[in-house]
């Protein structure tokens, strides 16, 4: 039921800034409390691409803009709550966002978009954007995009591909993991 609630309140929300911005444009270049823009927010919770759109045609520099926590729309679309069209559009727009990591855990798209189960095609294109983040470990626990796809069990083609692209980070212990190895991550996620 919580995640029947989650979905409604989404379209919700999505339909109230549809309206919004049909009335008055200009509220897509205004940003909320949070830092967050309505392209950011439409990154988080849309599917509509049409509105996306809209959006980034009323103000594409939004693409640049960081929220409080220094994500940008960019770091959203990874969350996999939005379509990969969108994901896809908005690295298209301002892919220098790659290389960018929050101001909290020091993730860069790539890991938040391994940790919520990526398409292997759309990971490859953050790597190719910035290829420094596969080697990149998180700030609290220390983890590289292949161990957050591992810790969350991602599909066999995203760990291949997270695999390819930075084969050592297999070997890397991990510091507050009870010094666990990458395929402890896996065995432990394994549904047999």
């Amino acid at each position: 039921m919580k995640e029947y609630l989650s979905h409604h309140t989404q379209y919700i929300a999505m339909l109230t800034l549809d309206a919004l911005i049909r009335a008055e444009p200009q509220i897509a270049k205004e940003f909320g409390v949070s830092g967050k823009t309505c392209l950011h927010l439409a990154c988080l919770y849309s599917m509509d691409s049409d509105l996306f759109r809209e959006l980034l045609d009323l103000w594409p520099e939004a693409t640049k803009w960081k929220d409080r926590e220094g994500w940008h729309p960019l770091h959203l679309s990874c969350l996999g709550h939005c379509s990969s069209t969108i994901a896809c559009t908005v690295l298209n727009a301002y892919p220098e966002a790659a290389a960018i990591p929050d101001t909290e855990e020091l993730q860069y798209p790539l890991h938040i978009a391994a940790l919520h189960g990526a398409a292997p095609a759309f990971l490859q294109r953050l790597y190719n954007c910035y290829p420094d983040a596969i080697k990149a470990r998180t700030k609290t626990q220390g983890w590289a995009p292949l161990h957050l796809a591992c810790h969350e069990a991602a599909t066999p083609g995203a760990v291949r591909i997270l695999l390819e692209l930075y084969p050592d980070a297999c070997k890397v212990r991990l510091v507050y993991h009870l010094d666990s190895l990458t395929v402890d991550l896996f065995k432990s996620n394994l549904i047999l």
